[in-house]
């Protein structure tokens, strides 16, 4: 791809989403499109969720333009499946259940057409690769798909949080394709990041007050999608330009937060699908934190966690202790982080 493509497949993603959002906002009220504030969603007033389809709009139609491949438009395509499910959830608030056999058909799907799945999970034990095949390999990709589509949408609470995650890690999935030559996945990537900055324009508290536009379940579900396709598409090839270890970290802060949610809902007897005010970003607000503070926080324990992945992949040698790194960092937030923001809540009562 030479430096004209890109620069266009950004600015037409971004312009295309920049034009859209103001259009389908007019509109939300009349679809039942909008986030109403509830016990668990505490922002002011009803914010038409359409983020998510303004998004996908300014991909395909920025695809098209570009003449894409059969496996960008195939990945869209499927994308489309969770955009429909994402906005009937938006409208709806189905349960995880009913959200669930969706997500694994476009797994399915996923797997069929376009022939990416996990059959290699990298060397975790310092004993080789751990390859899966037949039965096993479906099933782990189904459930990295749909782990990878929820936590998307888990850490989707906060004005321009997830869309700033988002685009550091499509970002860095950006840079390992052009690294590696695969054309497709840095179009794909940049288109994306492109649509990614003209979204956080009216999502993000930089920019305005507050935000305009919410992402929405039918936006978290299809880029989740989109990242975790790329993550299978860079690092399950026969000579994988991204490894396992890295994409891994590469996807750092949504994976850690949603690992632990679910383990301490576990631990308190609850659902780990069950919804709460339990997340990282929930707890830097109770901590005192303000949303554009807790965002700036977040976004750069994640860009730490993106640059140990980049450089985890150029040293694969070293993949076990890399492995063995990011789950001291999860055991650590699991027991510590609690502990640290509850005294900084002390003192600043006290402070107070």
């Amino acid at each position: 791809m030479n430096l004209i493509t890109a620069v266009f497949s950004i600015a037409i993603a971004a312009g295309t989403c920049l034009a859209l959002v103001p259009i389908l906002c007019r509109y939300a009220p009349v679809w039942g499109l909008t986030d109403k504030p509830t016990g668990r969603k505490q922002h002011d007033g009803a914010v038409p969720a359409i983020g998510g389809i303004a998004i996908f709009l300014a991909l395909l139609i920025t695809v098209v333009l570009l003449r894409p491949s059969p496996l960008i438009l195939t990945l869209l395509g499927l994308g489309a499946m969770l955009l429909v499910l994402g906005v009937v959830d938006d409208r709806l608030a189905l349960s995880p259940m009913h959200r669930l056999p969706v997500q694994i058909l476009t797994t399915l799907g996923l797997i069929y057409f376009t022939g990416l799945q996990i059959n290699s999970v990298g060397d975790l034990f310092g004993t080789g690769p751990i390859q899966l095949s037949g039965a096993a390999s479906v099933v782990f990709t189904v459930i990295c798909t749909v782990g990878v589509i929820n936590a998307i949408n888990m850490i989707d609470g906060v004005d321009g949080l997830s869309g700033t995650i988002l685009l550091i890690s499509f970002s860095a999935l950006g840079l390992v394709g052009w690294q590696s030559g695969n054309t497709d996945m840095m179009l794909l990537a940049l288109t994306i990041i492109g649509a990614l900055v003209a979204f956080l324009y009216y999502n993000s508290r930089v920019f305005r007050p507050r935000a305009a536009t919410f992402l929405g379940d039918a936006g978290s579900m299809l880029l989740g999608f989109l990242l975790l396709a790329m993550f299978i598409g860079e690092t399950q090839s026969s000579t994988p330009t991204l490894s396992a270890i890295g994409a891994g970290w590469i996807f750092g802060l949504p994976l850690m937060d949603t690992v632990v949610v679910m383990l301490r809902r576990i631990k308190d007897g609850k659902s780990p699908f069950s919804a709460g005010r339990d997340h990282l970003h929930h707890q830097l607000l109770n901590a005192g934190q303000s949303v554009n503070d807790t965002v700036k926080a977040m976004a750069l324990i994640h860009l730490i966690f993106v640059l140990i992945g980049m450089l985890g992949n150029q040293y694969r040698q070293f993949e076990v202790p890399f492995f063995w790194l990011f789950v001291f960092v999860v055991v650590g937030h699991f027991f510590l982080t609690p502990r640290l923001l509850a005294k900084r809540s002390n003192a600043a009562a006290i402070k107070h």
